[in-house]
């Protein structure tokens, strides 16, 4: 006797017209049915959306590093050329024994640029800042070589211009959230400060995907170089980064070598 509109028989046929009636005979039944549809809805985001910010989380502390072995020296006081010669030294023999299968050299020097660069979320979550930081780093030839290979880059095209990584993972009023820290494209320019110097440098590239050894970033961009253009710099050797086959074996092997030369450079 109950009647059911025609446009609801044509999209769900018999079935639907016994669902809607049985529902209908029953109002009590319908909002049960109604209340417990829409909360299973809402636990099911809820519990989904939770569970998706535990893996992005999880990921951003426990990513796979690219590398088993990591070797950096305390920050010394003295000339930093001379430091700098002693620990690449040290590192160049390391790289010549048994068991390295791959290996990164960081060298390292900070600049600072105006906020204009700054991307709207990181105007928005770093206010306060007074500038944009932006961290200039090379990676040795070798593994800078492999690296533009995987983007695709030539790199005898590449030795003066940069590849800009800039993907910031932040939890951030209460939700987690992805940004670019930078408002830069492929093919601009970005005006760095050193004290009171200018330099500048051509991003040639943006990638999310960072050599051996480049850690997670906060609150900085990092710029990706040839060593041809940092050695400019009076910078820093921040780390060696090994990817081993057998690391225990690699390890003892580094510990047997030249103590006096393990002393000069820690």
């Amino acid at each position: 006797k109950l009647k059911t509109s025609k446009l609801f028989n044509k999209l769900f046929g018999i079935e639907g017209q016994i669902a809607v009636k049985n529902l209908k005979r029953s109002r009590k039944k319908y909002r049960t049915t109604v209340i417990s549809i829409f909360v299973s809805i809402v636990v099911f985001i809820s519990l989904n959306t939770v569970i998706d910010y535990g893996f992005k989380m999880s990921n951003m502390y426990y990513e796979d590093l690219g590398y088993n072995i990591s070797i950096s020296g305390k920050r010394h006081m003295g000339d930093q050329e001379e430091i700098n010669a002693k620990m690449l030294n040290y590192y160049s023999s390391i790289s010549k024994l048994n068991n390295v299968s791959e290996y990164s050299v960081i060298k390292s020097y900070n600049f600072t640029c105006d906020k204009k660069y700054l991307s709207t979320k990181a105007n928005e979550i770093y206010s306060e800042d007074e500038f944009a930081n932006v961290e200039i780093l090379s990676v040795g030839k070798e593994e800078y070589e492999k690296y533009l290979k995987e983007l695709g880059l030539d790199v005898s095209k590449c030795s003066q211009k940069g590849i800009l990584i800039d993907n910031i993972n932040s939890y951030y009023d209460s939700k987690y959230v992805e940004f670019n820290y930078l408002n830069v494209k492929e093919g601009e320019k970005i005006e760095l400060t050193e004290d009171d110097k200018k330099s500048t440098i051509e991003i040639v590239k943006r990638a999310k995907e960072a050599p051996i050894g480049v850690m997670e970033l906060s609150n900085t961009a990092y710029v990706i170089v040839s060593d041809e253009f940092i050695d400019k710099y009076n910078y820093h050797v921040q780390s060696m980064n090994i990817n081993s086959d057998n690391p225990d074996k690699l390890i003892k092997d580094i510990e047997n070598m030249d103590k006096e030369m393990y002393n000069e450079v820690y």
